[in-house]
């Protein structure tokens, strides 16, 4: 087999090399972008007032005893599903049975009493209409009659206290609902003497939530009933919650010089995934724009004239900065200042131009904003890149879209003041 012969070598690296040339050469020409830009976009823009809040039921109720005693039976545990008016608790009822005997028996003699009584002035009322009695006696029948009256009006008073008692020795549910908490056990003593004991706690439906959040004093003004709000909790962080505004309460909370206000806001719990006590960090959309055009906050905030890269890298003129050979398109203000209004600066032509826009709510990033002359797409600057700045100072054209003054005067440093 033949070598392959030397020359072939040489072209072959001959052509690299040609390559290679070609390469830093087009790299070396390429134009450093003398402007950093945003799109100009088209789409739906949300206001929010951000803050945390505590999920809780929508209605909770603190079941106590209003008797004392030693609780014989528990019925419930927690979480379990409750009807109204269902036993899920009893007190030891023997001593307010006995109670109950001896009231009905109480009641039962002065229902006797007043019958007797009742005969006794009806005979002496007879008697007296025959003149076989004096006055006097008829008169003292009739206050007897009048005594056991009210002698049964206190028995019955009696009863109806003792068997209210007994009847308090079954506790039972007022709501249909959930059981919270359990606050007792089996067995221990109940001393309701004082006040009603909280024994049981019992949420009302939780799939009807509330979310309680303390809105800042600054930010309160913006809620109002029936907004929108998105929420996520630590439980599900990937997962985001909704619901409305019901409630903005007049009570302040103070808390280290700072004032909030209380905003209760409603959330459907169907899946049980929230549970009270749970921490929520809330979005309140407090306005709402749907398919406008909108630019990043940056754009906004670019100014040519203080740009920090023009005025460090020091595009200088005979000492002097050229800034309006740079930037051709001077803004023109009366010194009033219209707070809707903004300034966004467009390329054309490779120059820039300012362009006054109304600005309308914004989301901390971006900015709704209303132009006829802007257009969907368009590039807004934001910024000066430094490197083209640089480029810019070492060499006889502006990527600026200037052209640096004509004349024989030598480029030099600042002159000293």
């Amino acid at each position: 087999m033949k070598k392959p012969k030397i020359w072939i070598w040489w072209v072959i690296a001959a052509i690299a090399a040609v390559i290679v040339l070609f390469f830093f050469i087009k790299r070396g020409n390429q134009t450093v972008l003398p402007y950093k830009t945003v799109k100009i976009e088209k789409g739906d823009m949300s206001l929010m007032v951000s803050s945390t809040g505590t999920l809780a039921a929508v209605t909770s109720v603190d079941v106590g005893s209003q008797v004392s005693g030693i609780i014989k039976n528990i019925y419930v545990d927690f979480n379990s599903s409750v009807k109204k008016g269902e036993v899920i608790a009893q007190i030891d009822p023997v001593s307010y049975k006995a109670k109950l005997d001896q009231a009905d028996a109480s009641l039962s003699k002065a229902k006797n009493d007043l019958e007797s009584a009742k005969l006794t002035l009806d005979r002496d009322v007879e008697l007296l209409s025959q003149n076989f009695i004096a006055q006097s006696e008829k008169d003292a029948a009739q206050t007897a009659y009048k005594n056991a009256l009210a002698a049964l009006k206190q028995a019955q008073a009696s009863y109806n206290l003792a068997l209210a008692d007994y009847n308090n020795t079954t506790i039972t549910s007022p709501i249909t609902g959930v059981v919270m908490s359990i606050n007792i056990s089996e067995g221990q003593t109940v001393a309701a003497s004082l006040s009603a004991p909280t024994l049981f706690v019992i949420a009302k439906d939780l799939k009807q939530m509330q979310v309680e959040a303390n809105i800042d004093e600054g930010d309160i003004g913006s809620i109002e009933i029936g907004q929108e709000v998105n929420f996520t909790v630590d439980a599900f962080p990937d997962k985001k919650f909704s619901g409305r505004v019901r409630q903005v309460r007049f009570s302040p909370t103070t808390t280290n010089n700072v004032v909030t206000y209380p905003v209760i806001i409603n959330v459907v719990n169907d899946k049980f995934l929230l549970k009270p006590g749970m921490t929520a960090t809330i979005d309140i959309v407090t306005a709402k724009a749907s398919n406008v055009m909108k630019v990043s906050n940056t754009a906004l905030k670019f100014n040519p004239f203080t740009s920090s890269a023009i005025k460090n890298e020091g595009i200088k003129n005979n000492g002097k900065e050229t800034f309006t050979e740079i930037l051709p398109f001077m803004a023109k203000t009366d010194g009033s200042e219209d707070k809707s209004m903004g300034k966004i600066w467009v390329l054309e032509d490779g120059k820039l131009k300012p362009i006054d826009v109304k600005t309308g709510i914004t989301d901390g990033i971006t900015t709704e904003i209303h132009s006829d002359e802007l257009k969907e797409g368009q590039e807004a600057v934001t910024g000066v890149n430094a490197q083209a700045v640089k480029t810019s100072a070492a060499t006889t054209s502006s990527p600026f879209g200037m052209q640096p003054p004509s004349g024989n005067k030598k480029m030099g440093p600042p002159p000293r003041d």
